[in-house]
């Protein structure tokens, strides 16, 4: 992590920067077409408006059909839509002061990729694990529905082609997101060895509904995750920063404050669905013992929930970074250089988490009392037992009673999602903060060996360097569904490294080596772990 830039980024930063408008008038264009609908285009134009005023404009457009097919809709899929453009100004005001403008706007209008099935263990959780039953099982012995559902999008099993897939009727991949930038950036050349500069940026970011993961793989809606509403994220950001050089330019040293003001909020849902369990099965579950085999046809089916079905939350989350840093750099002679520098961080993360889950007694008294099955025979599900609900005779598994229950609950909007009943009057609310704070110093001291020992040889340049940093990402707190908020670590790092650099043959070639040790600690890393 530098001193300078960076911030959060523990293992390093890559700079992008943009070409800046000149006094100079030019432009490009560049076409593409392929197949699947392909089309993409990108021009720009470099145009001065007076002797000290340019303005550069660029715009982009991409766009194709998708080469992913869903055989069951007809959809297409991993298509590309996007759409952006950036205006640039540039205004030489004096000698001595100049600023600059970005203006940014992008639209994406795209479909995800989508994804195929395979079973990777026959007696996973949902396969044979709990012996659980999901819409059209009907041997408690041996459920295959959730097989038979992932398989229905397999490759290997050769239900699907290449390049095609089966994902349902509402797999919600519709990718919508609007973007918008402001920049600011103005630069006061103080005089000859001094210069203050001052960045100004804005950021609005709006993303529509749309599915994170498809954890049964197929065509059934069982067990999803979708972003439910728009997820809104905004930040501004400011910094002020003064450079100047000593001592005949030997010594270049840098200070500034950095401020930034970050916000979004996501609206969440996770989808479980409704499962069944046989008798025995039920009774084991309650003794907290792994179940067993039920009996070849089971004996009375309960229907219900191990989980939800369905949880809905609201995430929201808002966070204030200020930072103060320095760094310099002295050529001790006119081949060794001593840099080192020293940041300081403080960043204050608050964050809210609502939770509804569905009401239990709408849910119990829609599926209590006669139900018609499929198959079109009658049966009766009688009172909840530890939410779970008894088909009654002459009901049996045969009949498929999850099903019989999960029709109780369509997708009446056709957003993917079946419309179980939210209990939105009674959210069980969390709300954290906490400020993570941390000094984050650096050294690093390169020679590079004098001309007059190149001489004659096929070596251009060669620079030895070594580099101690410290890096810190700070701690935050992660929803976990009804467990609430988590809290998260900061990580920190330690490196340390040592390498050259070498140009040889006329420079037309470059050489580099480094070798490095990053000690962390806390390192922030994704798992997925199941209760």
């Amino acid at each position: 992590q530098g001193t300078l830039f960076g911030k959060n980024t523990t293992g390093g930063a890559l700079v992008l920067t943009l070409a800046k408008p000149h006094d100079t008038f030019e432009g490009y264009v560049e076409g593409g077409i392929g197949n699947y609908g392909l089309y993409q285009g990108k021009v720009g134009v470099n145009l001065p408006i007076t002797d000290s005023f340019y303005t550069r404009i660029a715009a982009n457009v991409i766009k194709d059909d998708g080469f992913l097919e869903d055989i069951g809709n007809g959809d297409s899929y991993n298509s590309n839509d996007r759409q952006s453009i950036a205006v640039q100004t540039r205004w030489d005001a004096s000698d001595s002061f100049t600023l600059d403008t970005l203006a940014f706007a992008g639209k994406v209008r795209e479909k995800l990729a989508g994804v195929n099935c395979d079973v990777a263990n026959s007696d996973a959780l949902f396969n044979r694990g709990l012996f659980v039953m999901w819409a059209g099982d009907t041997d408690p012995s041996n459920p295959s529905a959730y097989r038979e559902n992932c398989e229905a999008n397999s490759r290997s099993k050769g239900n699907v082609g290449d390049l095609e897939a089966n994902l349902g009727a509402n797999p919600n991949l519709e990718k919508h997101l609007d973007l918008y930038l402001l920049g600011v950036t103005a630069q006061w050349e103080l005089d000859d060895d001094h210069s203050l500069k001052l960045v100004l940026g804005g950021r609005d970011e709006k993303e529509g509904p749309i599915a994170t993961s498809d954890n049964d793989g197929g065509p059934e809606n069982w067990s999803e995750s979708y972003n439910i509403g728009d997820g809104d994220r905004y930040s501004y950001s400011a910094e002020l920063q003064f450079s100047g050089s000593a001592f005949d330019s030997r010594l270049n040293y840098t200070a500034g404050l950095f401020g930034m003001q970050e916000s979004s909020d996501e609206i969440f849902m996770l989808l479980t669905n409704l499962v069944g369990v046989d008798a025995q099965t039920l009774a084991q579950l309650a003794s907290q013992q792994i179940p067993t085999q039920p009996v070849p046809g089971g004996t009375t089916p309960f229907v219900g929930v191990l989980n939800g079905p369905l949880i809905h939350s609201d995430f929201s989350l808002d966070y204030t970074t200020l930072a103060a840093y320095l760094q310099a750099s002295l050529d001790i002679t006119d081949n060794l250089q001593f840099t080192a520098g020293l940041r300081y961080t403080e960043e204050t993360r608050e964050a809210t988490l609502d939770i509804a889950t569905p009401d239990p007694d709408v849910i119990a008294a829609r599926i209590t009392g006669p139900q018609i099955t499929p198959s079109g025979v009658p049966v009766v599900f009688g009172p909840s037992a530890g939410g779970f609900h008894e088909c009654l005779a002459p009901c049996t598994w045969a009949l498929d009673p999850v099903r019989t229950v999960q029709n109780l609950f369509p997708d009446a909007d056709g957003d993917g999602i079946p419309d179980f009943p939210i209990d939105f009057a009674n959210v069980q609310r969390d709300e954290r903060e906490e400020t993570f704070t941390k000094l984050t110093p650096m050294a690093s001291v390169s020679y590079k060996l004098p001309d007059d020992w190149l001489d004659g040889s096929f070596l251009d340049s060669t620079m030895v360097y070594a580099t101690w940093s410290n890096g810190f990402k700070s701690g935050f707190f992660e929803p976990r569904l009804t467990d609430g908020l988590q809290r998260v670590e900061p990580e920190e790092v330690e490196n340390r490294e040592i390498g050259f650099k070498i140009d040889a043959f006329d420079r037309s070639v470059r050489f580099n080596v480094a070798l490095y040790s990053m000690l962390f600690t806390d390192m922030q890393l994704i798992q997925v772990s199941t209760d």
